[in-house]
């Protein structure tokens, strides 16, 4: 995070969205207005992006024949859902991606935190794909396995939270040296998009102050 931004450090500085405390951590995470979820859900997607390209590089997918969001394509024998629902008997059916091949199929739920929450944030995604992965896993006669990647809005990783990813990776064959490349992506562009995030706070808020004292003139 580029240290040259930072808040007001004025204990009574609220949000301009949502009147809480609007310290760095509300910013970057915990804003419930809709023009910063908005700015979350995009770097969000930005995470799952990076993740489903590599998985259909690696499979020499042509750019052009990738799917997209709110899509689920089959290729050969690889079949993957982006944020698609799939049938299924229980009713969080729809997380970030699921992956089916012949032998073994992978679910994948992507989230980006704060940091002191990356571990309570893991379990809770993995909590609530439980009950899909064990449907799928009866339903598809084959083992589904599911991975919750748990990223910090700075891009960082919780040691549990790192060995979810190489757990991840490795089951979907991807090796050391492009896990470390996909993760080194995804922590860069994250980074950069919670710099970006920041930086829109504080002009939307330098903006808004400017109009009041403009109006109280």
């Amino acid at each position: 995070m580029n240290t040259e931004i930072t808040h007001v450090n004025n204990p009574e500085s609220k949000c301009i969205h949502c009147l809480e405390p609007d310290t760095r951590k509300h910013i970057l995470n915990g804003c419930q207005s809709r023009i910063m979820g908005n700015l979350y859900t995009k770097r969000h997607n930005m995470v799952v992006n990076v993740i489903i390209k590599n998985i259909l590089n690696k499979q020499k997918i042509p750019n052009k024949h990738q799917l997209r969001k709110k899509q689920t394509k089959q290729y050969k024998d690889l079949q993957i859902y982006y944020d698609r629902p799939i049938a299924s008997k229980v009713a969080s059916n729809k997380p970030d991606v699921i992956i089916i091949t012949k032998k073994e199929s992978t679910i994948i739920k992507i989230a980006v935190s704060g940091y002191t929450i990356m571990a309570t944030k893991r379990l809770e995604k993995l909590g609530k794909y439980k009950p899909l992965e064990n449907d799928l896993t009866t339903t598809h006669k084959k083992q589904f396995k599911t991975y919750a990647i748990v990223i910090d809005s700075n891009g960082e990783l919780q040691i549990d939270c790192l060995k979810e990813w190489i757990k991840m990776t490795k089951h979907l064959k991807m090796g050391k040296k492009l896990s470390k490349n996909i993760l080194n992506t995804i922590k860069q562009k994250v980074n950069r998009f919670s710099d970006y995030i920041l930086k829109t706070y504080l002009s939307i808020k330098q903006q808004t102050k400017k109009e009041k004292n403009r109006d109280e003139k």
